[in-house]
This record gives structure tokens, sequence and C-alpha cells, in this order.
């Protein structure tokens, strides 16, 4: 069964996996760079970002009911 704490959990795993990806993509200067690698990065970063926000909509509605 899914929990407010599984969640919380799971959100602060996936904020740091963001942060360390934020933080490759900053030292491989992927802001002005669009190669293979640095695309990639970050659509796994959006990704991650996605599914903290999916998250916090479940523990909001585990909250309400």
């Amino acid at each position: 069964m899914i929990t407010v704490e599984k969640l919380e959990h799971h959100i602060s795993h996936l904020q740091e996996q963001h942060r360390l990806i934020d933080r490759e993509i900053t030292e491989l200067d992927c802001h002005w760079d669009e190669s293979v690698e640095c695309h990639d990065l970050k659509k796994k970063r959006l990704r991650i970002k996605d599914e903290i926000e999916t998250c916090k909509k479940k523990i909001a509605e585990l909250k309400l009911s």
C-alpha cells in the first residue's frame, strides 16, 4: 500500500537524482551545447521533475481522503 511517508521518501530520492543531473548538466556546460548527451540529460531531468509532481499530487489526494 502506498503511504504518504513512502511517497515523501520517493520524492526525496528523486530530488537528489534531479540535483545530480542538474550538476552534471552544468559541468558539461549543456546550456549552450545541444549534443545528444546533453539532450538526453535534460530529458531525464524533466522526466524526474514530472514524476516528483505526480507524487506530490498523489500525496495531496491521500491527505484529502
